[in-house]
């Protein structure tokens, strides 16, 4: 990592992740429901609901008619306990006394969505979600159709710097959840821990603006403060404007000994046999909308795989130039969807859906779960923020050594067996941890896996199609957003029911993560060609950590043939050996 990229991430990135957990799971605690049991006329318990017959909804939705137990005890107050054990009960009358021991206040104590309303909880989280989930389709469409392909932090680091951006994100991700549980005990009240979870917001804004103001008062132009990723100008066919930020970075980082027109010359080079022009780039993002219904829905056209079978090694220039894409928008769109579906589906679509749909369900319903958990509301938050700390960091050398691959699935592995462990656990009130601390392991699990899936997935998809492929994935993760608070809703009825289904869930997931081509030590495919062949060289049993630089060498060679490139001589650029690749954008990058 150079000064370039370290500067970019704590100054622009790094201060955006710790109040992001402020905003996005304050729910549990907006819509934090107490104790609670119907109102009752003074002096008047007798109203109340038996405890040794009632059941708990009963205890607090429902107590007797008034009126037919004031007709009870007129015909016989010695035998009054006995008979009111017949009435029927009936709907709260006066609403409801809720336990302050908490919540001071709530959103469900200030508009009662309690019994027949608590409907409405889900609700307020869904819609809250479901902002999340428009935001990620609409500002990923704009991000590859405007250019604002800036501040990709993984596509201006090297492979270890990726690791070092994601994996320090979430750890401040982490600690802004252990802050906020420690903020919620101490506030209590829904109006004031909203309004204190977004003010860092207006902070931020107000930082970012300051940093902005700086830069214009230096006279420094904002586009070489936030450029856009070299990787997508290239991809774009923009190569004036990439050099101009990679001299920008080069300069910054101090590296006067570096021949750029000769560097460009091979970054070109290295990509002008898999030919990606503006116009092809315009195209896919014509193509978005359509894409994103069928890879939503993973089906493709009825002859779409013999067509793609017949047509595998054909390029995005191909396609262009064919007569029947030329002035023909639905038919690129059929034959791109085809290409990118049929071909790469099973690598970078299907299962990374999968995987980040699981990832927001379990990880999303463990930490509204807390409700479901017999201890204390705001302890088990705060555990379940503390436990990411050390699963992020674990994440990090694991990541390393054992590779993407065997880290994600052994990770949610983990987290899902230990969920699914709770069936087995004691449900008594003398040993409340047993249960809640299996499902803190289960959270250790999947927040690792949370980490390292951003990683992984941003490294499976090429570059012209990364932002709309994380913009797509973290569409279908949405959804598991949207449906965590309902998965949790079901431990009305059964206290680890949501818990055993999150750990199913998570153990399939798991298993299925084995299928996904590693990704360690490779570089950031430029190309759906080489997105498609990245798996090529990976086997079930690989270990990245023994194995690294076979792989390496593995990868090179098939893009050779892709490119029709042979690799030209190392160049060093410097007293620590980096190496500059002509088929090996990432490094090339780096170097600067």
């Amino acid at each position: 990592l150079g000064k370039y990229q370290i500067t970019l991430f704590f100054i622009i990135c790094l201060p955006a992740s710790l109040p992001s957990a402020f905003s996005a799971f304050n729910q549990p605690f907006v819509v934090g429901q107490p104790e609670h049991h119907c109102k009752l006329p003074n002096g008047r318990q007798d109203l109340a609901p038996i405890k040794d017959i009632a059941t708990q909804e009963d205890l607090n939705c429902h107590q007797y008619n008034q009126t037919e137990v004031d007709f009870l005890k007129g015909l016989n107050e010695t035998d009054f306990e006995l008979s009111k054990r017949k009435l029927q009960l009936i709907p709260c009358q006066l609403g409801w006394e809720y336990d302050n021991g908490t919540y001071l206040d709530s959103l469900v104590t200030e508009f009662d969505l309690v019994c027949n309303n608590k409907g409405w909880v889900d609700t307020t989280s869904t819609a809250f979600y479901i902002g999340g989930f428009v935001g990620n389709i609409l500002f990923g469409y704009i991000a590859d159709k405007y250019d604002y392909a800036k501040l990709k932090g993984m596509e201006f680091m090297d492979n270890s710097g990726r690791i070092f951006s994601g994996i320090m994100i979430d750890v401040f991700f982490g600690i802004g959840m252990t802050l906020l549980g420690v903020l919620a005990m101490l506030i209590r009240r829904w109006r004031l821990l909203t309004f204190f979870s977004n003010a860092p917001f207006v902070l931020l804004f107000s930082y970012y603006l300051k940093v902005f103001m700086n830069i214009v008062i230096m006279g420094i132009s904002h586009a070489h403060f936030l450029p856009e990723s070299p990787r997508w100008l290239i991809s774009a066919g923009k190569f004036s404007k990439a050099k101009k930020i990679i001299e920008r970075i080069a300069k910054v980082n101090g590296k006067k000994d570096v021949d750029m027109n000769e560097l460009m010359i091979q970054l070109i080079k290295s990509l002008s046999k898999t030919y990606y022009s503006k116009v092809v780039h315009e195209n896919i993002v014509q193509a978005y909308h359509e894409l994103l219904l069928l890879m939503l829905f993973f089906s493709a056209p009825t002859e779409s795989k013999k067509f793609s079978n017949r047509h595998k090694s054909t390029s995005l220039r191909s396609l262009q130039n064919n007569k029947f894409t030329q002035n023909n928008t639905i038919g690129y769109i059929y034959l791109l969807a085809v290409k990118v579906i049929c071909d790469f589906r099973f690598l970078s679509i299907h299962i990374d859906f999968q995987l980040r749909f699981v990832n927001a369900v379990v990880y999303n319903g463990l930490t509204f779960n807390i409700s479901n958990l017999p201890v204390s509301d705001y302890v088990s938050f705060i555990v379940n923020g503390a436990v990411e700390i050390p699963a992020y960091l674990l994440a990090w050398p694991s990541l390393g050594y054992l590779g993407r691959r065997w880290t994600l699935a052994l990770l949610m592995l983990l987290g899902g067996f230990a969920c699914v462990s709770t069936m087995f656990a004691p449900a008594s009130a003398e040993h409340p941890w047993i249960i809640s601390g299996l499902a803190y392991v289960g959270k250790f699990g999947i927040a690792g896996s949370f980490a390292v899936i951003y990683i992984f997935a941003g490294e499976l998809y090429p570059t012209v199609l990364r932002a709309m492929g994380m913009g797509m994935s973290s569409m279908v993760a949405g959804f598991g957003l949207i449906l965590g608070p309902y998965l949790v809703r079901l431990g009305d009825s059964s206290q680890i029911l949501p818990l055993l289904i999150m750990g199913l869930m998570s153990v399939s997931a798991g298993l299925a993560a084995f299928f996904l081509p590693e990704t360690l030590g490779i570089a950031l495919p430029q190309t759906l060609e080489e997105a498609e062949t990245l798996g090529n060289t990976t086997t079930l049993t690989c270990m990245p950590g023994a194995r690294r630089s076979k792989r390496i060498n593995q990868w090179r060679e098939t893009r050779e043939k892709i490119s029709g490139d042979k690799h030209s001589s190392h160049k060093n650029c410097s007293d620590s050996k980096d190496l500059v690749d002509d088929a090996d954008l990432n490094e090339a990058i780096s170097l600067c």
